[in-house]
């Protein structure tokens, strides 16, 4: 059992899957990510980058002659990224804007995209994620029984998410006539706000992505603050007030 006094000093990525934490085993996950890296290197001369990805253990599935089974065990690979970039458009390359190692480019997410929709991967939502694996308490569609779950998140809800995922992920679902859901982890209070060379979406870019099906919009915390640094008042605002804002626009 952690404390309260334990739960303050935990990190926000803790925090956030504290529910899990019966469930989730992390580990290193590369191959995803060799080809990105390979770019990174190629595109900027003398200096190496790294970048990783986690893969969730929650559950291993009852045999496949069981009709409407339950998710038992099953690995859910959980792949983190934050904006997507485009080397092609000189507003989002240096000086322009900041390069960080956390950015990932659009040829090569288009790649990894084209490679998960060929290759038999339902793409969950958050809802379906704790509805079929953690609260288990829904029965595997049976059309999904042979598919292989994974989850795609985004944080922080940069503007490249609406200028270069959305139309990618269009595009993939007229290719592999497949729709891919992604999960945009937004901070509400950042919304339509120009942070420098940085910019968010608007509460409309996140609307054009939810009507289209593509994105599953969850709170990131309503101005990305370290959780841990609040106290039981400040969360209990922070929450509330993130989910309350998020409503607003996509209600």
């Amino acid at each position: 059992m952690i404390s309260k006094s334990q739960f303050y000093k935990l990190p926000l990525a803790v925090v956030m899957l504290l529910p899990l934490c019966l469930l989730i085993d992390f580990v290193t996950l590369t191959s995803v990510t060799a080809n990105h890296k390979a770019t990174k290197t190629q595109h900027k001369k003398n200096k190496t980058t790294s970048r990783s990805s986690k893969e969730v253990t929650v559950s291993e599935t009852q045999e496949n002659s069981q009709p409407n089974r339950i998710a038992i065990y099953q690995n859910i690979p959980i792949l983190g990224f934050h904006d997507v970039v485009d080397l092609n458009n000189p507003d989002e390359q240096s000086p322009k804007r900041r390069e960080f190692e956390i950015d990932f480019y659009k040829p090569e997410l288009k790649k990894l995209l084209n490679y998960l929709a060929s290759h038999d991967y339902w793409f969950l939502s958050a809802d379906e994620f704790f509805e079929y694996f953690v609260k288990k308490n829904k029965p595997l569609p049976p059309e999904l029984n042979d598919k292989k779950p994974i989850m795609l998140s985004f944080d922080d809800g940069y503007k490249g998410l609406h200028r270069n995922l959305l139309p990618l992920l269009d595009e993939i679902e007229r290719e592999h006539k497949q729709k891919i859901k992604v999960v945009l982890f937004v901070n509400p209070a950042l919304l339509n706000v120009v942070d420098g060379d940085l910019v968010y979406m608007s509460c409309s870019d996140l609307q054009e992505g939810v009507q289209k099906g593509f994105f599953d919009v969850q709170s990131h915390g309503l101005t990305h603050r370290h959780m841990t640094d609040l106290n039981v008042e400040e969360l209990s605002f922070d929450l509330a007030q993130a989910k309350h804002v998020l409503r607003q626009c996509l209600n």
